[in-house]
């Protein structure tokens, strides 16, 4: 059950995640999916690591905003 439930969440994030600006998708993706550090995200997107700290923050605040609203639509 708690299988499913991890499950079911990933799939959401996942979902929520393709609505990011494309920055702040390849940061959660590189980050949370590869295990890149958010220096190596940098790297990646050519950024300096401060700016990629702050699109990460951002990310993560639009995510929790849009998971709620799933939350809130979905019951």
């Amino acid at each position: 059950l708690a299988s499913a439930a991890a499950s079911e969440m990933d799939d959401r994030i996942r979902a929520v995640t393709q609505l990011l600006p494309p920055d702040e998708a390849t940061i959660i993706r590189m980050h949370y999916r590869e295990h890149a550090s958010l220096t190596e995200c940098a790297v990646h997107l050519g950024k300096h690591k401060a700016w990629v700290s702050r699109l990460h923050a951002r990310a993560l605040r639009r995510l929790r905003a849009f998971l709620q609203d799933v939350e809130a639509n979905c019951g």
